[in-house]
């Protein structure tokens, strides 16, 4: 009976492991994964880039996977061939196709918990204002209580530290994990120990959670009260407003009568009526591009010889940006 009593307390999942991240590799903690794979105890300083995230509409600029103000000269991993040769026609010189990140995640090795459903309310977007709880999905994650054997909500971190958030889910005696922390270095680990013992995964929103659980055979869908970003709140970010026209196309990834003809499969009217859907996400998260040791190695600048090429790199981007700031410096002063 003490072993059944254990069973029910959901998942067992890695503690968090903070670190202070120097780049977009080190987020969530993928340049932990990767050392570990490649059997290095820590994980040096990446000098390339591999960006977190599944876009899931047709991508057109560099800025909507996070590359509008990037160096054209620096190695970057990204998930799909779209996205590469998208990134090669705006100038960028070394970019590879890889998959994303959470691809390099091995099986955490938990048993799935047979009937048990996982539940993603929207997370706060980290700009803008903070999203309200969303009451009336919470109604809906509580109604489903007696239906499956266990019903959890995952919140993102910055929710999770909101008593607002989680007192919302406990007076519905809805159990509540913490999700990912872009700063805890088992982040990654984590979710995947969620998706692995999970055996239904249902969301209100769009967003890389449907990709991950597809991908580690949840059965996900979107059912109950539908939530899409608003624009105004979209707009508010600094990234996204240097770029003109980036937020009406954001805003309408978010739009549902267009994932409803994207992916007629997620929507259901009951999470129960979720199918598998993993030869799918193994396409679409890149698991057939998937690095070998060697050229993660070269790519991230942690051999000997790539860390010499990408200091140098480092050296002539900043010589010639000082170069540029002299010259238009000049000319201000000879235009006076």
């Amino acid at each position: 009976m003490e072993h059944e009593d254990k069973r029910h307390q959901g998942p067992v999942l890695p503690p968090a492991k903070l670190a202070r991240l120097r780049n977009d590799v080190d987020r969530y903690g993928c340049s932990d994964v990767i050392a570990k794979r490649l059997g290095i105890n820590r994980a040096p300083r990446s000098f390339a880039s591999w960006r977190h995230g599944w876009v899931w509409f047709p991508v057109e600029n560099p800025e909507e996977i996070g590359y509008g103000l990037s160096p054209r000269n620096m190695p970057i991993i990204v998930r799909a061939d779209s996205e590469r040769d998208m990134l090669v026609r705006s100038g960028f010189h070394t970019v590879v196709t890889g998959g994303l990140p959470f691809a390099y995640v091995e099986n955490s090795g938990q048993q799935r918990k047979p009937g048990s459903l996982i539940a993603f309310p929207p997370h706060s977007l980290g700009y803008g204002e903070r999203i309200v709880v969303d009451e009336e999905y919470l109604e809906y994650v509580s109604s489903m209580k007696g239906k499956f054997s266990e019903v959890y909500c995952c919140l993102f971190w910055d929710d999770y530290k909101n008593p607002q958030a989680v007192d919302a889910c406990k007076k519905r005696d809805i159990k509540v994990i913490c999700g990912a922390r872009p700063d805890d270095m088992n982040s990654l680990r984590r979710m995947r120990g969620i998706f692995d013992y999970f055996d239904f995964a249902t969301t209100s929103t769009m967003g890389s959670h449907v990709l991950y659980a597809a991908y580690c055979g949840c059965r996900v869908s979107m059912a109950g009260p539908y939530h899409a970003h608003k624009k105004e709140v979209i707009e508010k970010d600094s990234y996204v407003c240097q770029f003109p026209g980036y937020a009406d196309r954001l805003f309408a990834a978010y739009d549902k009568r267009g994932l409803m003809a994207q992916f007629p499969w997620l929507f259901v009217d009951h999470p129960m009526q979720a199918v598998p859907m993993r030869d799918w996400a193994e396409k679409e998260i890149g698991a057939g591009d998937m690095l070998d040791d060697a050229t993660i190695m070269e790519l991230l600048g942690w051999s000997p010889r790539a860390r010499l090429k990408a200091i140098s790199r480092g050296i002539l981007r900043r010589a010639r940006r000082y170069l540029e700031n002299g010259v238009a410096s000049c000319r201000k002063i000879l235009q006076a």
